[in-house]
């Protein structure tokens, strides 16, 4: 295996040794049907019941009893938010050892400072700024006891955590946040197994207090540190500033395929960014055509939220959810069940033994494709299928060389395949 650690050409004058560990962390199996299994209705952004942005307080217990109770009755969980590099100074901890848990370079975060005027969390400018910390124990220690103690009071059911990529920290006071190298510079530390801790006892809490899972989702777009997040269950890509792009010219397919393709221990999920695109149609048919040839959870926001759920019912009521239910992608083998792709047109599905296949064919080029879809009914079990257009109902008449479709550009096709005649 070829690395390249340094990305711009370099002239060394000395040899230089570069040394790295590879850390093994358990991989479990996937949640199949991602997108159905986790109801996450709150990732704590609209917490105006803490005693403050970003906090892990609470003042007003009884609201928040009152709103997780109803999301628990119809099947959602509520998550509370916490930037694990930045805390509010308010905290009645943060108070006091602010400067204890600054990460060093010293900064802070001044947005949340727009909602002053409303006198949310209180009349000084301090209560809505946060300083740059690191995950030091200490921090996670009060942390973990503050989320203990909302479960306690049942005020939320398990931590989104934003910005829990790694951040350099050369404060050598820190436990594991830098040391002194042999030629007396600073090695900066990332606080990995800090945040591996966090996670891990914010996931066993929520066990413990028997809340609605999922119990724990991590935001790090293109920062994926698996072993910091094995503990988690859903791991969140896509915060990415192309408002007024088109989603496939942007994210090109080796970027999904190293987020969305395989198994490393967590469901994948996606954040949308498609900001003033939301009431039109194309960009959000445009984004599902590429993570729809992947099992992930998609947030509802920034995107054409009736499309999404439209798409949603589609997949709930074939069933992606259910124990016999598989999720099958394009890169495996067992693709090859269907053939007849051209290039740049992709194929991936669900299948469920004897209930047939929910199959998604997505143009990647830009040119509307046709398509002629053949598939091996014996490999997938069954002797016959009738061919219906998902979104429609429609049936799809086969021909001699195939099921024809007509994809337009940078769009998709869902399809069900329902058997007539089993033979398994």
């Amino acid at each position: 295996m070829r690395v390249n650690f340094i990305a711009k050409p370099a002239t060394l004058t000395t040899p230089r040794t570069i040394v790295f560990g590879l850390m093994a962390t358990p991989v479990r199996p996937r949640v199949t049907g991602g997108d159905a299994a986790f109801r996450i209705v709150s990732h704590g952004f609209d917490n105006t019941f803490l005693n403050e942005s970003m906090g892990v307080t609470y003042r007003d217990p009884f609201t928040a009893r009152q709103r997780v109770g109803r999301a628990r009755a119809q099947g959602y969980t509520i998550h509370n938010y916490l930037a694990n590099d930045l805390f509010p100074m308010t905290d009645p901890a943060m108070e006091y050892l602010r400067h204890e848990w600054a990460h060093e370079p010293f900064a802070t975060y001044t947005d949340g400072l727009g909602a002053l005027p409303k006198k949310i969390f209180g009349p000084d400018a301090d209560d809505y700024i946060a300083i740059l910390n690191c995950a030091m124990p200490s921090r996670v220690d009060y942390q973990v006891h503050c989320f203990n103690r909302a479960m306690e009071q049942q005020c939320m059911d398990g931590v989104y955590l934003d910005n829990s990529y790694p951040h350099p920290c050369v404060n050598v006071q820190h436990s594991e946040c830098g040391y002194v190298r042999e030629d007396g510079n600073v090695q900066a530390g990332y606080h990995l197994f800090e945040t591996r801790d966090l996670i891990k006892r914010c996931a066993v809490l929520s066990c413990l207090h028997k809340t609605t899972p999922p119990w724990f989702s991590v935001h790090s777009t293109s920062a994926m540190v698996a072993p910091c997040f094995s503990f988690a269950d859903v791991c969140i890509d896509g915060e990415y500033g192309h408002d007024t792009k088109d989603f496939i010219d942007f994210f090109p397919l080796p970027y999904l395929e190293v987020f969305g393709a395989g198994a490393w221990g967590i469901t994948q999920g996606w954040l949308p960014k498609l900001h003033g695109l939301e009431s039109q149609v194309k960009p959000t048919r445009t984004m599902l055509a590429a993570l729809k040839l992947y099992d992930l959870w998609i947030w509802r926001a920034y995107a054409n939220i009736p499309l999404i759920n439209e798409i949603a019912d589609i997949e709930s009521r074939f069933g992606i959810t259910a124990e016999d239910c598989r999720f099958v992608g394009y890169w495996e083998r067992d693709a090859s069940a269907f053939s007849g792709l051209p290039p740049g047109v992709k194929l991936s599905y669900y299948f469920r033994p004897g209930k047939g296949a929910l199959v998604y064919v997505s143009n990647l080029t830009k040119e509307k494709r046709g398509v002629r879809l053949s598939f091996d009914a014996k490999a997938l079990g069954f002797a016959s299928a009738v061919v219906m257009d998902a979104e429609t109902d429609a049936s799809v008449l086969g021909e001699a060389g195939g099921v024809p479709l007509s994809i337009e550009g940078h769009d998709f096709r869902a399809i069900i395949l329902k058997p007539t005649e089993t033979t398994r």
